[in-house]
């Protein structure tokens, strides 16, 4: 844990002007000073005590990385040596101010008093030493938590990177399988109409990553353009009905959220239904920091229980919005008295994780 130079340079500079203060401000209280050599004095403390202290934080530098039975001996040893130059640069700074002013009261200078003085700025710099320590602990942890969030951040990406393209795969397949069977059934036209639709969608969601947070109006924009494609297909069996409130079209969702939902009640809904199906996609506020996105239609019932395949599409959207939103969204599917609906709850705010296009 290397100390950063200017965090311990202002560190040191408040803990010693502020205990020199102290001491110097209740000297001039007491009325013991009143030379300009004794004035010099105070002006001089301070100096000689940052300049000394740069020696403890080398140490402290020299020292980072080490281990701790081998470095705090080696800063406790620079501690007592900081504190021995102090009270040499103390007392030898009172014997030249003595000569070089008239009337300049020297300290007493006993061995006992000396001792003490020195005892003082050892218990200084021993402070000193302890705030670098935890200023540098501190620093440290806060780097370790950055690259852990940023680790966990590029982790999350990559992950919803692997779920989008799971499902890019699984569309072109339906897709493409539709064509076939258009194609099969002497329907060219309407296969060709597909292909071209189909083109520019796939050239329209070319334009975001996997990852990639959009507005929900162009999430919606790229789900009628899915639909515009399977239209195609299935003429006037398959009805669409899109509706969003206009306040809520800024809000940041990941983008083909929407995708494997319509696209399950396409292939689960209508494909198997001989009567015409409503696909609905509804999205509603839901509180003052919530929305509400649905997707439902009236062909499947759930009779007999989940439709085969369901699977992919609703858990890859689970995955994705618990890597997304981690529990601030909702989901919830199953069957309803007219068909069968999909409800996902999510924070205006947006996704915790996003990245550009």
């Amino acid at each position: 844990m290397r100390p950063d130079l200017r965090e311990g340079l202002w560190l040191t500079a408040f803990l010693w002007c502020g205990v020199l203060g102290f001491l110097n401000l209740s000297s001039i209280i007491a009325g013991t000073v009143s030379t300009v050599g004794e004035y010099l004095t105070l002006i001089l403390a301070p100096i000689f005590a940052l300049a000394i202290a740069t020696l403890l934080f080398g140490a402290f530098r020299i020292m980072a990385g080490r281990n701790v039975l081998l470095a705090w001996p080696v800063v406790g040893l620079a501690a007592l040596v900081c504190a021995a130059l102090m009270t040499g640069a103390d007392y030898g700074s009172q014997i030249v101010l003595h000569h070089l002013f008239e009337g300049h009261r020297m300290p007493v200078m006993t061995r006992t008093s000396v001792l003490i003085v020195a005892a003082l700025y050892l218990c200084i710099y021993t402070t000193n030493a302890a705030l670098l320590w935890i200023t540098s602990a501190n620093r440290h942890m806060r780097e370790q938590q950055h690259q852990i969030a940023v680790r966990d951040a590029d982790n999350l990406r990559a992950q919803l990177r692997v779920l989008r393209l799971q499902l890019d795969p699984h569309f072109t397949f339906n897709a493409l399988n539709g064509v076939s069977g258009l194609m099969t059934a002497g329907r060219h036209d309407e296969a060709e109409r597909m292909v071209q639709r189909l083109a520019g969608f796939i050239r329209a969601t070319q334009e975001y990553s996997p990852e990639t947070i959009i507005s929900l109006e162009d999430e919606l924009a790229l789900t009628e353009e899915y639909l515009d494609v399977e239209s195609v297909r299935f003429g006037d069996g398959m009805q669409v009905d899109i509706q969003c409130d206009p306040d809520l079209f800024a809000v940041p969702v990941p983008n083909l959220l929407l995708q494997p939902l319509v696209e399950n009640a396409v292939k689960y809904g209508v494909s198997p239904s001989q009567d015409p199906v409503t696909i609905r996609v509804i999205a509603e506020p839901l509180g003052e920091d919530r929305i509400r996105l649905i997707v439902a239609n009236d062909g499947f019932t759930g009779v007999g229980g989940a439709a085969p395949g369901t699977g992919l599409g609703e858990s890859s959207t689970r995955s994705r919005l618990e890597m997304s939103y981690g529990g601030a969204a909702g989901f919830e599917a199953g069957p309803t008295s007219s068909g069968y609906s999909v409800e996902i709850t999510l924070p205006v705010s947006g996704p915790k994780v996003r990245a550009g296009r």
